[in-house]
């Protein structure tokens, strides 16, 4: 898997004062954070940008700041006692999975956790989340993280203005590696099929069977991971009679590229109750990719069968 992440300096995000106080510590006792820098970048599973589309891509977020703790509260005569450390937050999200990630180091402080979220936290404050891991160290602040379960602590308290900076440098990463790293696996034929096995022309005389392979009209080296289609046929049959008129008949109906990377075969029987008196019969069949609304049907292969056994 290739991953292009480039990490947006704070003068480059502006994100410097709008997300100071975001890291989301607050409470009695509770740590009160500045953040100093941040990114907000984005990565392809498959390599290449375009599809997959800005609303699929990996995301990952980098947050340095510093916090202050309040331990405790002192006598008279010593005053609260204040504990400083730095703190740094890795997170990233994962819309094909619906999963968030989260980490959090600093002095006091090492926190790891997922999370199952219908959206991304960072981005949208609608989002839903259940924590399902939860590891770590530390402290009062490591305590403080421990008991927020609901949400992913570093995407509590951004407001709306912070999410709409976040998604708008995500779209802008986005965009850059779309020049860098193109899908080479766009256009028409990527939804087209043809049928090679039976050939055009060919002659099938019993017992042996009709051998049927299919494959995409995807340009050489796309496969599903890159351009998310899958190799996966509806399969279509007709006979003709002594007239010429073609009748559909209910055959193998599907053919599954990703099972049967060449051919599969298909009982010369399965034709035999569909076939002439004479023993011979004049079929065709064709093929398009499931599921695709821009898929079409390919040609015709016409081919015959011959039962020898017939009178």
């Amino acid at each position: 898997m290739q991953r292009h992440v480039s990490i947006v300096s704070v003068a480059a995000l502006g994100l410097g004062a709008v997300l100071s106080g975001a890291c989301g510590f607050q409470g009695e006792p509770g740590p009160s954070c500045a953040i100093q820098s941040a990114s907000a970048t984005v990565s392809s599973p498959t390599g290449v940008f375009g599809p997959p589309d800005i609303a699929a891509v990996d995301r990952a977020y980098n947050m340095q700041g510093s916090c202050s703790v309040r331990t405790s509260v002192g006598d008279p005569f010593t005053g609260e006692v204040w504990t400083t450390f730095d703190l740094a937050v890795y997170a990233e999200y994962h819309p094909a999975a619906h999963e968030a990630r989260e980490e959090i180091r600093g002095i006091g402080i090492h926190a790891r956790s997922t999370w199952s979220c219908d959206l991304d936290p960072w981005v949208a404050a609608d989002a839903h989340c259940t924590r399902t891991f939860f590891d770590g160290a530390g402290g009062k602040a490591y305590d403080y993280v421990r008991s927020m379960d609901a949400y992913p602590v570093s995407a509590v308290y951004l407001g709306a203005d912070h999410r709409e900076i976040i998604l708008q440098h995500l779209i802008g990463d986005y965009k850059d590696k779309a020049a860098l790293f193109p899908n080479p696996c766009l256009g028409e034929a990527e939804y087209t099929s043809a049928v090679l096995l039976p050939s055009e022309g060919q002659q099938v005389a019993a017992p042996a069977p009709v051998m049927l392979n299919v494959k995409r009209g995807a340009a050489p080296g796309c496969t599903a991971a890159i351009d998310g289609v899958e190799p996966v046929f509806d399969v279509e049959w007709e006979y003709a009679d002594s007239a010429g008129s073609y009748t559909i008949a209910p055959l193998v109906a599907s053919f599954d590229g990703r099972v049967f990377t060449h051919a599969t075969p298909i009982p010369f029987a399965s034709f035999a109750p569909y076939g002439t008196p004479q023993g011979t019969t004049a079929w065709r069949v064709r093929a398009r990719l499931s599921l695709q609304p821009d898929a079409a049907w390919s040609d015709w292969v016409n081919f015959t069968l011959v039962d020898a056994s017939q009178p």
